[in-house]
């Protein structure tokens, strides 16, 4: 029951969840990942497993899909704000260099503002990749501010240091792996949520295409699971 503290919730689940259906323990996980211990008795006080499931199907599928249509729309409005800033783009090279702190992952990389729109500052995904692979080694968020430089205007590029995981360095980035690569790529990916104008509002607030496709994967989890 949901009604107890979360110890003597969990005991006396237990014996409840061993006797579900792999369909059913796969329902409730979903049901609860983004619920914790007061939010779930709030919802369902000494709800049963089946109750809480069907709660939160049936709110999906009630609620969804307005908001989906809502989001849609506002996603198709920024359209061309999104296909503005993908033209801000980065060239890095990646270094390892040595000082009091130990080893520093160094990336340097040339900012160039492809777009209609002046940049304070902003965000990146950085991906390394090690020896022409496929799939990034380690990945990191770095950060661009350009506001000591009279900002970044339309078609301006600058050169930009950066090291990853601040002052002492992210050891993923500087393991010996790293240090013993044939080759070493690094990719600059603009986190568009993060760019910010001259006054320093993001341009896009909300991430409306993975809010997206969060969405349309919980509406297709709840009619998975409306059979319970």
């Amino acid at each position: 029951m949901t009604g107890k503290t979360l110890a003597d919730y969990r005991a006396s689940f237990e014996p409840v969840y061993a006797e579900m259906n792999a369909h059913e323990r796969e329902a409730f996980d979903w049901a609860v990942s983004d619920l914790d211990q007061a939010t779930l008795h709030g919802r369902y006080p000494n709800g049963s497993a089946r109750e809480v499931i069907r709660g939160e199907v049936r709110s999906v599928l009630r609620d969804y899909p307005k908001a989906l249509r809502t989001l849609q729309a506002e996603y198709e409005r920024l359209a061309s704000v999104r296909a503005e800033l993908v033209k801000v783009t980065a060239r890095g090279g990646f270094a390892i260099e040595k000082d009091f702190f130990g080893f520093q992952p160094t990336i340097t990389s040339e900012i160039t503002n492809g777009s209609r729109y002046p940049i304070s500052r902003l965000a990146w995904e950085a991906a390394l990749y090690l020896n022409g692979a496929g799939d990034p080694f380690a990945t990191a968020r770095v950060t661009s501010d350009f506001r000591s430089r009279n900002g970044l205007r339309p078609g301006d590029t600058y050169k930009v240091t950066s090291i990853v995981g601040f002052v002492k360095g992210d050891d993923r980035w500087t393991s010996l792996e790293v240090r013993n690569a044939h080759s070493v790529r690094v990719a600059l990916t603009p986190v568009l949520t993060s760019i910010e104008d001259f006054a320093g509002r993001q341009y896009l607030a909300v991430d409306t295409a993975r809010k997206l496709k969060s969405m349309r994967i919980a509406r297709a989890a709840a009619e998975r699971y409306a059979d319970i």
